[in-house]
C-alpha cells in the first residue's frame, strides 16, 4: 500500500508569519507610543531641573556659598531629544516594515521586497530578530517560492510532497 501525500504546510507557515508580523507590528507601535510619551516626561523632568538650579543659584548669590559644578543641561537636553527622535523613526520604520511584510506575505506577493525587509527587521531585537530570520528561513525555500510564482500566475494551488 503506497503512503497518502503528505499536504506541505507553507501556506500555514506564511499564514502564521502574516498573522505574527502583524502583532509584532502592533506591540512595536505601543512601544514606539511609549517612548514619545517617556520623552516629553523628560523634557518635562529636566526643564524642572532647570527650574531648580536657577532657584539654587539665586539663593546662593544671596548668602554667598558656592555650588558645585552642575552639568550643562541644555546641551544634555539635545543629546536626549535627538537619541529619543532616532529611537522614535525607527520604531515607526519597524512598524511599517513589518505590517507592509504581513501584508504582502498574506497575498504572496513582492517576494524579493519581504526577504530585504525580514533583514531589516532583524536589527528590531530580540523579536524583530527572531521573526525577521525565519521569515527568511521559510521565504528562501523552494516550495515557497513555487507558491508565489503560482499566486502571481492565477489561483493559489499548494503543492503536495511525498513522503
Amino acid at each position: 500500500m503506497l503512503p497518502l501525500p503528505i499536504p506541505s504546510k507553507d501556506s500555514e507557515h506564511l499564514r502564521a508569519l502574516a498573522i505574527c508580523h502583524y502583532v509584532h507590528a502592533v506591540f512595536t507601535l505601543l512601544a514606539t507610543l511609549f517612548l514619545i510619551w517617556f520623552q516629553r516626561f523628560t523634557e518635562q523632568v529636566l526643564s524642572d531641573q532647570k527650574k531648580i538650579v536657577a532657584d539654587l543659584t539665586a539663593f546662593t548669590n544671596r548668602t554667598g556659598q558656592q555650588l558645585p559644578p552642575i552639568p550643562d543641561l541644555e546641551q544634555q537636553m539635545e543629546m536626549l531629544q535627538s537619541a529619543y527622535q532616532t529611537a522614535t523613526a525607527f520604531g515607526l520604520l519597524i512598524v511599517i516594515c513589518s505590517f507592509v511584510l504581513g501584508r504582502f506575505m498574506q497575498r504572496r506577493t513582492h517576494r524579493s521586497f519581504s526577504i530585504v525587509a525580514a533583514a531589516c527587521l532583524c536589527f528590531a531585537a530580540p523579536f524583530g530578530t527572531i521573526l525577521g530570520i525565519l521569515t527568511i528561513l521559510v521565504l528562501t525555500r523552494e516550495s515557497v517560492m513555487r507558491l508565489y510564482a503560482a499566486a502571481k500566475s492565477g489561483p493559489v494551488v499548494e503543492p503536495v510532497r511525498d513522503v
